[in-house]
């Protein structure tokens, strides 16, 4: 018998897949940001507004997802930031020049990515329980964190070398096509 169903397995996957665009989102307005610059202040600047978003609205995203479909807020979210990333992505793509326009749309998208993040996680953790059998659900959680985990630090070399190869504007599609 398979160790969980394929109901989380997708779950599983998906979150996998979105985690490590997550990182190469990461990756790339750092570098961007940094390239356009040269300010470090701007770069925690463009961190931080990915960021506080999450530490500020984390209570009020439990609350909405407590009061809405789970799913739709799962399936709303993803496709809100990968359509404000692919408009970024092409954007950098159009118009190669890093220069400050660039970054502080940057910092806008990833402020409202911060935001989508904030709705999405409270509306992803109580999918587990839901998902696998009670006797699996330790064995369900440790795999989601350890997924987690891994996805930052594989995430953030894979985004390194993928920004040396594709550019910033390659990195950003990557991370569209991984919440899509």
């Amino acid at each position: 018998m398979a160790l969980f169903n394929r109901n989380f397995i997708l779950l599983w996957q998906g979150q996998l897949v979105s985690q490590l665009g997550n990182q190469a989102f990461l990756i790339a307005t750092t570098y961007y940001t940094l390239e356009a610059t040269g300010s470090a202040t701007l770069v925690a600047g463009a961190m931080m507004a990915a960021t506080v978003p999450v530490a500020i609205l984390g209570p009020v995203g439990g609350t909405v997802a407590d009061r809405h479909s789970r799913r739709a807020i799962l399936v709303v979210t993803d496709l809100l930031r990968a359509l404000a990333i692919g408009v970024l992505g092409l954007l950098v793509l159009w118009r190669p020049d890093a220069n400050l326009r660039h970054v502080i749309l940057i910092i806008a998208v990833a402020a409202f990515s911060g935001l989508l993040a904030a709705l999405f996680a409270p509306a992803v953790q109580p999918l587990i329980p839901d998902l696998v059998p009670r006797d699996r659900l330790a064995a369900a959680n440790s795999v989601s964190q350890i997924s987690r985990q891994a996805s930052m630090l594989v995430g953030q070399a894979v985004g390194g070398v993928l920004y040396a190869a594709l550019g910033a504007a390659g990195l950003l599609l990557f991370d569209a096509l991984s919440f899509a």
